[in-house]
């Protein structure tokens, strides 16, 4: 894929939001704003804001909701590349780039926040791999620079 991608994924408590989109800098067309795909209506909010960066800033993007498990949105757009040449669809594959380290540490504070993983217990209890070396003794709170 040419052109810069974003993808992030978020799971918060039941709900899964993943949103997608490559920048472009060319002029958009009316298939830009055609948005396919399902949307339920309580979200037409998601799908106006996806149209409206298709209209704007992005060449192409997509959006994807589910709540406990059951899609809510599933809604692409526009194209894969800056060109405008090859349609964006249901399936595009797109980059990740450094969204994870966001995403992961957003993890670990809500299962922090359940009560389900100790930020004082040493990352080697739940990754014994990771005791390697000098790391044994690690906190997930751990300031890597401290060593």
């Amino acid at each position: 894929m040419r052109g810069p991608c974003r993808q992030t994924v978020l799971r918060i408590s039941s709900a899964v939001i993943r949103l997608t989109r490559v920048a472009g800098t060319s002029e958009p067309s009316a298939r830009d704003r055609d948005i396919n795909g399902t949307c339920e209506p309580r979200f037409a909010a998601v799908r106006d804001a996806l149209a409206a960066s298709l209209g704007k800033q992005d060449v192409g993007a997509s959006a994807a909701v589910y709540i406990d498990g059951e899609p809510v949105v599933d809604i692409w757009g526009g194209y894969v590349d800056a060109e405008r040449s090859v349609g964006w669809e249901r399936d595009t594959i797109t980059g990740v780039m450094s969204t994870t380290k966001t995403m992961t540490a957003l993890c670990a504070l809500i299962l922090a926040d359940r009560g389900e993983l100790d930020l004082s217990a040493p990352v080697a209890t739940f990754w014994p791999e990771f005791a390697a070396a000098w790391k044994s003794c690690w906190t997930p709170t751990t300031d890597c620079a401290d060593g």
